[in-house]
């Protein structure tokens, strides 16, 4: 029985077979494809669902891997682009009350 499933290393993906003339026509069917058995697909994007990461193996062959956690530098960044999120939003807002103050419309509370 021939595999309905096909993974490319090299695209990080999933092929299905009954696809491949339409990928053939288009952007080409990668030269890496293997074949996936149905039971591994299945364990493979059920594992991805429970947050695990599917990457290819030595072989190519899709393994299921542990979601690495992010490095200094990738939480640095993160903490930058929350900041400057906020510093928008703060200024934005004082922005509109400074408006409001210097139009006399500013309430007490404001």
């Amino acid at each position: 029985m021939m595999s309905e499933y096909y993974y490319s290393a090299k695209e990080s993906g999933f092929y299905f077979a009954a696809d491949k003339e339409v990928y053939e026509a288009g952007k080409g069917w990668p030269k890496d494809a293997i074949p996936v058995s149905d039971e591994d697909y299945k364990t493979l994007f059920s594992g991805q669902q429970a947050g695990m990461v599917i990457t290819a193996g030595r072989d190519g062959y899709p393994v299921l891997t542990e979601r690495q956690a992010p490095t200094e530098k990738e939480l640095q960044q993160q903490a930058d682009s929350k900041k400057q999120s906020l510093m928008q939003e703060a200024n934005t807002m004082i922005s509109t009350l400074q408006d409001a103050a210097d139009f006399a419309m500013a309430t007490a509370e404001e």
